[in-house]
């Protein structure tokens, strides 16, 4: 029956834009809990028919079928069983797409980048999905997954990192963001700018918002802003 309703979808005449992606983006969560096995290469293959593309995969697909699959575990529609195996195949999704993206050179007013996930956090498809964008953009991206602040500052004070982003979702993973950000703030490379992130954001912005964070946001084009802002700074600095 799904795959005849996802057929009929496809068969249709041209449809909008945004239309296009929220056929996607069902077709995607079709494919993610109810196949018995994901076809990636098929899916991609089937999309792309519908004129959507991997980026439109990273920029809003992955990320809409990840909130309905969390949607749906909280109404108890799917079992933790079958969210797993969902958020399992979107991951593999995006790791095979990140595949086309190692080869990318920085841009040369490019920035390096440290994107960490503190201990206690186990949601990486947000963080996956912000670093593909991120090198698409020209940007080099080191990342770190389930890591303690004492391993994130030391990374920061060993590497020459033009910014630090942490994704925390919940409250948990705030606190350790917050130590994370006091060790770096009394070390040699307290001068980083710190861009806070994440899922914690939605349900606790009054403690995100006090952690000693730069920025505190989930729109990657105002973290965007903040490292040019930060980079010609100091090239006017540079010049003086």
């Amino acid at each position: 029956m799904a795959h005849t309703v996802i057929n009929r979808l496809i068969d249709t005449p041209a449809e909008s834009r945004e239309r296009r992606l929220e056929i996607a983006t069902k077709i995607l969560y079709s494919a993610i809990t109810h196949e018995d096995r994901f076809d990636q290469n098929a899916l991609r293959q089937k999309l792309r028919g519908l004129r959507v593309n991997d980026d439109d995969l990273i920029d809003r697909c992955i990320g809409e079928a990840a909130a309905i699959l969390g949607e749906n575990w909280l109404d108890d529609t799917l079992s933790f069983a079958e969210v797993s195996i969902g958020a399992s195949n979107l991951m593999g999704l995006c790791r095979e797409i990140s595949t086309s993206l190692s080869n990318l050179k920085p841009s040369r007013n490019s920035q390096t980048i440290l994107l960490a996930t503190v201990l206690r956090e186990d949601h990486l498809i947000g963080p996956t999905l912000l670093a593909q964008k991120l090198r698409r953009n020209g940007h080099s991206v080191r990342v770190m997954n389930n890591s303690s602040p004492g391993e994130i500052a030391r990374y920061i004070h060993r590497g020459n990192f033009d910014c630090l982003m942490l994704s925390a979702a919940s409250y948990g993973s705030l606190e350790n963001a917050e130590q994370a950000i006091r060790l770096i703030r009394r070390g040699p490379c307290a001068h980083v700018p710190v861009v806070l992130g994440g899922a914690a954001l939605e349900f606790c912005g009054d403690a995100a918002s006090s952690i000693g964070a730069d920025l505190v946001t989930n729109d990657a084009h105002m973290a965007l802003d903040l490292l040019q802002d930060t980079w010609g700074s100091t090239q006017v600095g540079a010049a003086e």
